[in-house]
């Protein structure tokens, strides 16, 4: 798999995990940043590997759970209130927090860390323009 990709496929797995995502309060966290297809193949594919390991893992068990129900479902316990006493809200709570705990754990790899990987592509612009001059 090439590093455009590895990217691609970030972004697809980023987006069908959006709404667990908001709901798991970690939206902010996992992004996927214009640009990135020019960095290394090994920085990508840590960032890809490690997210693939999320994705079928514990956002998989999430989905599992949220699929117990219809979303409509979901939606009036949500407004009824009262929400997490039921079987399923339990089990969706539980598995949102492995989510979150997977994906705000110091293990997550550089290509999720903003500040590192903000750096590794403000590099790049620079070193190509000193090489456009």
């Amino acid at each position: 798999m090439n590093r455009v990709s590895m990217i691609h496929d970030m972004r697809l797995m980023l987006d069908s995990m959006n709404n667990m995502l908001v709901r798991a309060r970690v939206q902010g966290i996992l992004c996927v940043p214009i640009g990135s297809e020019k960095l290394t193949t090994k920085f990508i594919k840590e960032g890809h590997d490690w997210l693939k390991e999320v994705y079928g893992n514990q956002y998989k068990d999430v989905d599992k759970v949220w699929k117990l129900l219809p979303e409509a479902l979901w939606k009036r316990y949500e407004v009824w209130g009262d929400f997490e006493e039921h079987r399923e809200a339990k089990m969706l709570t539980a598995a949102l927090c492995e989510l979150r705990k997977a994906i705000i754990c110091i293990g997550r790899p550089a290509f999720f860390k903003k500040s590192i990987i903000n750096k590794r592509l403000d590099k790049k612009v620079k070193n190509e323009n000193k090489e456009g001059t």
